[in-house]
């Protein structure tokens, strides 16, 4: 049985750094057929390899230049693309490429954000998300990486062809909630530390309603499987982001445990906090079946990692519930998994954590591997200082 499972093992991180190798080395290209989605042109000439930019006209007359960028949003990289007029005036935007979250999506096209806040403005007046751009509610993360692709395309037209200049790159910011996400750190580090019951609760309570309800600051799959993708949002509208990953990762390395599962999550301490309010009995699993149960975190992940990967489409890995819950945004499997995580939740402790999360399933192996690597340095050690001994004694012996 020990053979088997290190066969199925092996194969599963072979075919997973396959896949890897795979997303890696795919060329990719910009599909002409994308220029359809454009209204405000149905010619072009292609004037410039790097960076792309074309002449666009529209029924024979020239109209203006078109360029592109592309920024990281929330789970993937969104390219847009821009139609500038010859006189340094917005003409068209377009989101040409993205793997957002849907639900994320949707509320780009529903706030009609490219039209009413892009068409017609002049690209010498900037695009400041503080000032003359006003991001999308619920949509926030995804809205900056546009802005910032619209600024790279409007750059390249303004810098080459028009002797113009843009403004609007985000400067390096701090503020409360990158402050509320260090102090979560902080009593996560504390809370595993000392096992006081009174600073668990106080830590869990400060993750639901702090990180959770108030920030929806929370590690989601799609972060994961984009960083092994090679893909990051930029640091510096990003700040957040990076404290939740690396302050996690920190954790790993440190106390070789899972500290973010245990002591962060918003949605674990959700489900803890029901559980314990609600009174019921824990309700447990008949041991082979729970064994079996708690295989499927894993198998989970697994078949949306593969499915992202292959067919590109960065929504399959978003099942997860908690965005729905503290989000208020979600599609499709999340709407019918959240009322029954909530409902399970009530009779069997962390129900999510224990059969379905695959944000688990990554920082639980990683921690394992952290230990593995300490034990072995450690056995390393110990031989090295055996042999030693041993060779000491000899020389004495002699």
């Amino acid at each position: 049985m020990n053979n088997k499972r290190k066969t199925l093992s092996l194969i599963i991180w072979t075919s997973i750094a396959a896949m890897l190798l795979f997303s890696y080395f795919k060329p990719s290209s910009l599909d002409v057929e994308l220029f359809e989605k454009f209204e405000s042109f149905d010619g072009y000439e292609k004037i410039s390899m790097n960076p792309d930019a074309y002449r666009v006209s529209l029924q024979g007359d020239e109209v203006g230049y078109m360029a592109f960028g592309e920024n990281y949003g929330y789970q993937s990289d969104i390219l847009v693309g821009v139609v500038i007029t010859d006189d340094g005036n917005i003409l068209e935007t377009q989101i040409l490429q993205q793997n957002e979250t849907p639900s994320f999506i949707s509320k780009i096209y529903n706030a009609d954000f490219l039209k009413r806040q892009f068409k017609g403005k002049p690209i010498e007046e900037g695009f400041d998300l503080s000032e003359n751009i006003t991001a999308v509610s619920g949509a926030t993360i995804s809205s900056r990486a546009i802005n910032k692709g619209i600024i790279e395309a409007s750059e390249t037209i303004a810098r080459d062809y028009l002797d113009k200049t843009v403004s609007g790159h985000v400067d390096l910011k701090f503020g409360v909630i990158e402050a509320v996400l260090i102090g979560m750190m902080i009593l996560a580090l504390l809370s595993y530390k000392f096992k006081n019951p009174k600073l668990r609760y106080l830590t869990m309570a400060y993750s639901i309603f702090l990180l959770g309800f108030r920030y929806k600051k929370f590690i989601a799959y799609s972060w994961i499987v984009s960083l092994l993708l090679g893909k990051a949002p930029s640091f510096a509208d990003n700040i957040g982001w990076y404290i939740l990953i690396v302050g996690t990762a920190l954790f790993i390395i440190v106390t070789g445990k899972n500290i973010y599962c245990s002591y962060i999550c918003p949605f674990g301490a959700l489900q803890e906090a029901g559980k314990r309010l609600s009174g019921f009995e824990v309700f447990k699993v008949n041991p082979k079946i729970n064994k079996r149960l708690r295989e499927l975190p894993g198998i989970l992940a697994y078949i949306a990692f593969a499915g992202a990967v292959l067919t590109e489409q960065m929504g399959i890995v978003s099942y997860e519930p908690f965005s729905l819950i503290y989000g208020r945004t979600g599609s499709g499997i999340q709407w019918v998994l959240l009322p029954l995580v909530l409902l399970m939740s009530l009779f069997v402790m962390r129900f999510y954590c224990s059969y379905a999360c695959p944000v688990g399933v990554v920082l639980n192996v990683s921690a394992k591997a952290r230990r593995y690597v300490a034990n072995w340095f450690g056995d390393s050690k110990k031989n090295k200082s055996k042999e030693k001994s041993e060779e000491d004694s000899k020389r004495l012996t002699a």
